[in-house]
């Protein structure tokens, strides 16, 4: 009942941002005498504005724009605190990501989380020397299972289950980090045994 109800409000305020009960009046008002200034203060479009300009590239230009845009992407990436903190978390306790019986890991979601991680692949490869697409997904799945949350006075409260098969390790713990100079201390540390 409560899941629903919050799928129907969630649902609700998507609409509401969609536009669908947008009250804007796009009308004109027109007056008797055509020199006469319209007086009312109504959202008013030109005809200008209102029609649709469609431009359509050549196939090349869209080839030349992506493989830019791909580049550009790249050169974006940034290496924050967060990102620290979570590299030295994953070096320090190693946390696996198989959580019960391994599977095989389809080539499409390998190549989708490479696709839209570019930036982080490059950062991996340089820092771990990793060549294989299935050791480089594996290793952002290490750094995507880290959960962060920065408090008040600067440090970093974080969680992760060590996800190794049969055994799983949950962490809670704080984190600090100075410079490029990262500290943590473990303030709970739970053992659960996972069926294989």
């Amino acid at each position: 009942m409560r899941k629903s109800l919050l799928s129907l409000l969630l649902l609700f305020i998507i609409v509401i941002l969609s536009g669908c009960f947008n009250n804007t009046i796009d009308s004109v008002v027109e007056s008797d005498n055509k020199n006469e200034p319209i007086k009312d203060n109504i959202n008013i479009q030109s005809k200008e504005e209102s029609v649709v300009k469609k431009f359509y590239p050549k196939s090349s230009d869209v080839e030349k724009s992506t493989s830019d845009q791909s580049i550009e992407n790249s050169n974006e990436f940034v290496i924050t605190q967060e990102l620290e903190i979570k590299i030295y978390l994953v070096d320090k306790y190693n946390p696996g990501i198989c959580y019960g019986t391994p599977s095989v890991v389809p080539q499409s979601e390998i190549a989708g989380v490479l696709k839209r991680n570019q930036g982080l692949v490059l950062f991996i490869k340089g820092k771990y020397g990793l060549d294989s697409d299935l050791d480089i997904y594996n290793k952002i799945r290490q750094i995507n299972s880290i959960q962060l949350d920065k408090t008040t006075g600067g440090k970093y409260i974080f969680s992760f289950v060590d996800g190794q098969c049969c055994v799983l390790n949950a962490y809670q713990g704080e984190a600090d980090i100075v410079g490029r100079i990262v500290s943590d201390k473990i303030i709970n540390h739970d053992i659960m045994d996972n069926p294989c």
